[in-house]
C-alpha cells in the first residue's frame, strides 16, 4: 500500500465519500475529532486499484449509488480480519465478498465494526456475468483458499510498501473475478429458508427519500400504504439493513450532513449550512450536534 496515512474523521469521511458516495455515520466518538486516528491507504495495480481503510469507531455507511466516473467502478469488499462486516444487513462470512457495481446504480449499506480493516478493490473488468453478480447486493461466496490467499497478500502489503514490479495482488483478483463470474446469482438468506423476499432494494431507499421531505413516522406510514406492507416490517427491515431505526437514521444523517455543509468553504454562517443540509429548527439540532461531535456548530464553521 502507498504510505500508511492516518486522517482526522472529516478527512477520512471525505475519502469514503469520494469512493462510495456515501456518508460515514458514527453515533459516539471516543477520540478527539482533530486526532488523526482513521486509516486510509491506496495502491494502484494493473486493472485494479486497492484501498484499505480502518476506523477506530464502529460506523455505518449508506449510499444511494456509487459515484459516476469516466472509468465505471466495480468494487469488491473484503473483511480482512473477519470482524463482522455487514453488507445490506447480512454478515460477510470468512469466505465471502461484498460486490457493488456503479452500472447497477443500486443503493447499499455497510455496517463496519471498530478496528475492522476493509479491503476495497476497484476492478476494471467488462465481464458481463461478473457485473450481473454485482446486482445481487448480498455477500457472495468464493473458494476459501482464494479468500485466504488474498487476505495474506493484503496483510503483507499493509505492513510494507510492496515491490513496484510485483503485480501478484492484481493477478489474484482477476482470477477471482473469473471464478465469481461462474457463480449463480445468490439470494438473501431469508429466501433460502422459505420466507418471502422483501423488496428492500426499492423500499429502503424510498423510505430514505421520503424522510428528506417528511418525518420518519410519516415516511413509514406513506410507504406502508404504497407497498401494502406493515409499518413494523419496514422498521425491522430498515434496522437490519442500515443499522439504525428510521428515526435514528433521520436524526444522525442530518447531523452529519450538517457538519459536512459547515466544512464547505463557500458556507460562511451556521444558518447557511442548515439550509444547505435541510436542517430546519437547527437550534434544536445544536444540542444533539454538540453531544456527538463535542463542539458547537459555530466552532466547526
Amino acid at each position: 500500500m502507498k504510505l500508511n496515512k492516518h486522517f482526522t474523521f472529516d478527512e477520512f469521511s471525505e475519502k469514503l465519500w469520494s469512493l462510495f458516495h456515501g456518508q460515514a455515520l458514527i453515533t459516539t466518538f471516543n477520540s478527539p475529532l482533530n486526532e488523526a486516528c482513521f486509516s486510509f491507504q491506496y495502491l494502484e495495480r494493473n486493472n485494479v486499484d486497492f484501498y484499505l481503510f480502518e476506523s477506530p469507531e464502529p460506523l455505518s455507511l449508506f449510499s444511494f449509488h456509487l459515484p459516476q466516473s469516466l472509468k465505471p467502478k466495480t468494487l469488491l469488499l473484503l473483511d480482512v480480519n473477519n470482524k463482522g462486516l455487514r453488507f445490506n444487513g447480512i454478515l460477510c462470512e470468512e469466505h465471502q465478498f461484498a460486490l457493488i457495481s456503479e452500472k447497477s446504480q443500486h443503493p447499499f449499506c455497510l455496517q463496519i465494526p471498530v478496528n475492522c480493516p476493509i479491503l476495497v478493490c476497484d476492478i476494471n473488468t467488462n465481464n458481463k456475468q461478473f457485473q450481473e453478480l454485482c446486482n445481487s447486493l448480498v455477500p457472495v461466496n468464493i473458494d476459501i483458499k482464494y479468500a485466504q490467499e488474498l487476505k495474506t497478500v493484503v496483510r503483507h502489503a499493509s505492513k510494507m510498501l510492496p515491490n513496484k514490479d510485483s503485480n501478484v495482488g492484481a493477478i489474484l483478483l482477476m482470477r477471482i473475478v473469473e471464478i465469481l463470474s461462474l457463480h449463480p446469482t445468490p439470494m438473501r438468506p431469508q429466501s433460502l429458508t422459505g420466507r418471502s423476499r422483501l423488496p428492500r432494494r426499492s423500499f429502503i431507499p424510498k423510505c430514505v427519500d421520503y424522510m428528506m421531505e417528511m418525518s420518519s413516522t410519516d415516511a413509514i406510514k406513506q410507504l406502508a400504504k404504497e407497498k401494502n406492507i406493515s409499518e413494523k416490517t419496514i422498521r425491522n427491515a430498515f434496522k437490519e439493513t442500515v443499522g439504525f431505526t428510521p428515526k435514528e437514521f433521520e436524526q444522525i444523517s442530518k447531523l452529519f450532513a450538517f457538519r459536512r455543509a459547515l466544512k464547505q468553504p463557500e458556507i460562511v454562517t451556521v444558518f447557511e449550512a442548515a439550509i444547505a443540509s435541510d436542517v430546519y429548527r437547527w437550534s434544536r439540532y445544536a444540542s444533539r450536534y454538540s453531544k456527538i461531535f463535542k463542539e458547537l456548530p459555530i466552532k466547526t464553521l
